[in-house]
Parts: C-alpha cells; sequence; structure tokens
C-alpha cells in the first residue's frame, strides 16, 4: 500500500467507494460519517496531487451534501477561476448554490428552534 500511496487515483476510487456505500439505503448519520470519510481521502488525493481539479470539487460536493454550503463555496470558484469555461464545473456549482438556496428557504421556514435538517 505505501507504494500506491503515490498515485491519486487510488485516492480517488477509495474516496468514490465510500460515497458509493451509503448511496441510497444508509441512515442519514451513516451517510455523513462516510462522506466525512471519504473528504478525509480525498484531501490525501488533493495532497499527492495538488493540480487536479478532481479533488477539490468532490470535497465541495460533499461538504454541499453535508450542508456546509459555505465550506464548499470557495472549492468551487477556486475550479471556476482554474477552468473558466468549464460545462462540467458550471453546472456542479449551479447545482451546489441552488442546493444552498433551497436549504437557506428550508431554514427561513423551519420553526425556531428547530433541527437543521440531515445531510442528504
Amino acid at each position: 500500500l505505501q507504494h500506491e500511496e503515490k498515485k491519486p487515483q487510488v485516492f480517488f476510487h477509495l474516496g468514490r467507494a465510500l460515497v458509493a456505500m451509503v448511496a441510497e439505503n444508509a441512515s442519514p448519520e451513516a451517510r455523513a460519517a462516510a462522506y466525512e470519510d471519504a473528504i478525509v481521502v480525498f484531501r490525501q488525493g488533493w495532497q499527492v496531487a495538488p493540480l487536479d481539479t478532481t479533488f477539490p470539487l468532490e470535497i465541495a460536493f460533499l461538504y454541499g451534501e453535508l450542508g456546509r454550503f459555505a465550506e464548499a463555496e470557495p472549492l468551487y470558484r477556486d475550479a471556476l477561476t482554474r477552468d473558466p469555461c468549464s460545462d462540467a464545473v458550471k453546472q456542479v456549482y449551479r447545482y451546489h448554490q441552488n442546493s444552498w438556496q433551497k436549504s437557506m428557504r428550508a431554514h427561513d421556514a423551519a420553526p425556531p428552534g428547530a433541527d437543521p435538517p440531515p445531510p442528504k
């Protein structure tokens, strides 16, 4: 495994596997825990390949899924700065913005003291 630690694709596939394991049938708590683990793995991959824009986009997406939209925002902005013509980056950034707006509307409509919605 030490030899594989230099290969960013190992971190990409491991992070994606963690997300896929809880894709549909997991509890919100299990999904959140797997997403947090995947974020750690994607960050390790990003350290190995700091110019690879895949890792920050994966992290940003998971932050959004966890409702941590403000943490995702600079990662998306950086991706857009690096590749302003990328339709894929623009699309995931729009999804992020729409999700954040929906979350804010849901929070504003909730009664005072209500718990925030669980992660998707």
